[in-house]
């Protein structure tokens, strides 16, 4: 790969990086009982496009993102496990959905029928479902909430918090 080839990549990535911080920043909104959870998370969507238009060079940029967004937008947490998790439960659901696009030799994301619509929210919803559960699961594996008081911040547990954190992140992706 030539040298001005390999800037212009780099250069991408990090504009992707400082388009997600800003993204992840105009959209923290009314957070689910302090969990970092948004009715609208568009930063995802913005990862499944660049690994779809771009391909798998741009895996650490998309994987990185997650951790920067927490970092600048909502300070840092205690311990490093924590937001390498939750970093790895963001963006690695989006980077395998984005790759799986590019495979699908009939998908077309001019969306130009119905059956490239049905496919982008079927791989969209996937990778949000895939997502969440690993995110909530991340939360509960460091202990960063006690299973006995997740349990009474909604009767259903982490189903049902998976189930609200995959919301905003499936509006992202049909948004795209």
């Amino acid at each position: 790969m030539p040298g001005s080839q390999l800037h212009r990549r780099i250069l991408i990535g990090c504009t992707f990086l400082a388009a997600y911080v800003a993204l992840d920043y105009v959209s923290y909104v009314k957070p689910y009982r302090g969990l970092g959870v948004t009715p609208w998370n568009p930063p995802p969507g913005l990862s499944l496009a660049l690994v779809f238009l771009r391909g798998a060079f741009y895996a650490p940029f998309v994987l990185a993102a997650p951790a920067l967004a927490d970092f600048f937008v909502r300070g840092t947490p205690r311990g490093l496990l924590q937001p390498v998790l939750a970093a790895l439960a963001t963006g690695a659901p989006y980077l395998v959905a984005g790759l799986v696009l590019q495979r699908l030799s009939f998908f077309d994301p001019r969306l130009r029928s119905v059956r490239d619509t049905i496919t982008l929210i079927a791989v969209g919803a996937a990778s949000v479902a895939i997502s969440a559960m690993l995110f909530v699961s991340g939360l509960l594996a460091v202990h960063a909430i006690e299973r006995s008081r997740w349990h009474r911040l909604h009767a259903l547990g982490a189903p049902a918090a998976s189930i609200r954190a995959s919301v905003g992140d499936e509006m992202r992706c049909e948004r795209r």
